[in-house]
């Protein structure tokens, strides 16, 4: 990531968003975590780059942050982790 990225953790398990958070922050990542989707979507701003680690099986998940696609996804999971 550049260096002006940002680490986006969207984790609704306390005990796994803060490791998360600490091994970004170990590698001195930036780093901003969120318990929930709408969490993070209140403080989304699209102009930011960066990369979003997302539970995808948060309950109350919002409905707002299913559309966004993520083109590099399709890629890492059907090309590497097949592999794996």
């Amino acid at each position: 990531m550049s260096q002006n990225s940002t680490l986006f953790i969207v984790e609704d398990d306390a005990i796994v968003r803060d490791s998360l958070k600490q091994l970004a922050n170990s590698s001195n990542i930036p780093t901003e975590s969120y318990s929930s989707a709408d969490e993070f979507m209140l403080h989304y701003q699209p102009e930011q780059p960066g990369c979003l680690i997302l539970d995808m099986q948060l309950p109350g998940t919002s409905k707002k942050i299913k559309p966004i696609k993520l083109p590099a996804a399709d890629y890492f999971f059907n090309r590497v982790c097949r592999r794996i």
